[in-house]
C-alpha cells in the first residue's frame, strides 16, 4: 500500500476562535471547503487573494491537519488557478493525483472483500471512507481516508474473522464491538463492526437495524 507523501513537515496547528475570524487563511479555506462553488463565493475566495497576503505555508498545514486538502486544490483549481502560486498550485496537484491512485486502491480492495464475504454467504455494509467520498463527495479524490470500514451481523463476526486471517490480515485490536485488522503486506487497515457505535448507546445502530 502507497503512503501519502507530507507536502510539509506538518506541525500541531490549533485553531482558536479569534483566529478564525481574524486569519485570512482560515477564512479562505472555509470558502473552500466545499464540493461545488457558487458565483459569490468565487467572488470572495478571489477577493481574499487579491487582497490578503496569503501565508500559504500555514493554509497548508492547516488544511492537512484537518483532511481537506483535496477540497482546498479542487476549489482553487477551478475558481481562479492564476491567483495561486504556481509552486502551490503544483504541490496541491501533485497530492491530489496521489491521494486519487491511494484511494483508488483502497476500494479495490474493499471490493474484493465484499466479493469475498459474499461467496461465503455473508452480507456485509460498507460504510465511511470510500463510500461516503462517492456518495456525499460525489468524487472518489475529494475525501482523505486511511482504512476501510465494514458492518457485518454480529452472528457472522466468527467467519469473518477467519476469512480476514486467511487473507493475511491481523487482528491487532479487539473492542468487543469493532475489530481491527491489517493486511501483513499492503497495510491496509480494514475495520470490523458490529455496530456502528457500542451497546451502550440506546439506538441500535447495529446490522440489522440498518439493514430494514
Amino acid at each position: 500500500m502507497m503512503t501519502l507523501t507530507p507536502l510539509t513537515n506538518i506541525a500541531s496547528v490549533s485553531i482558536t476562535n479569534r483566529e478564525l475570524q481574524t486569519k485570512p487563511e482560515l477564512q479562505l479555506l472555509l470558502y473552500c471547503v466545499r464540493t461545488s462553488i457558487d458565483e459569490a463565493t468565487a467572488k470572495s475566495i478571489k477577493g481574499l487573494l487579491l487582497e490578503q497576503d496569503i501565508d500559504w505555508t500555514y493554509l497548508l498545514k492547516t488544511a492537512r491537519r484537518q483532511k481537506v486538502l483535496p477540497l482546498l486544490y479542487h476549489s482553487l483549481k477551478n475558481t481562479c488557478p492564476d491567483l495561486v502560486p504556481q509552486n502551490i498550485l503544483k504541490q496541491l496537484r501533485n497530492y491530489f493525483q496521489h491521494l486519487v491512485v491511494h484511494n483508488t486502491f483502497l476500494i479495490q480492495k474493499l471490493l474484493n472483500l465484499l466479493t469475498l464475504l459474499e461467496k461465503h454467504g455473508i452480507s456485509a455494509i460498507p460504510f465511511k471512507g470510500p463510500t461516503l467520498a462517492v456518495s456525499v463527495y460525489g468524487n472518489l479524490g475529494l475525501r482523505q481516508f486511511g482504512d476501510l470500514d465494514i458492518l457485518v451481523d454480529k452472528h457472522d463476526i466468527p467467519r469473518v474473522k477467519e476469512l480476514l486471517l486467511s487473507q493475511g490480515y491481523e487482528l491487532q485490536k479487539d473492542l468487543g464491538w469493532e475489530y481491527h485488522f491489517v493486511d501483513k503486506k499492503s497495510r491496509v487497515c480494514i475495520d470490523l463492526h458490529e455496530g456502528i457505535v457500542p451497546d451502550l448507546f440506546c439506538l441500535p445502530l447495529d446490522f440489522e437495524y440498518l439493514r430494514s
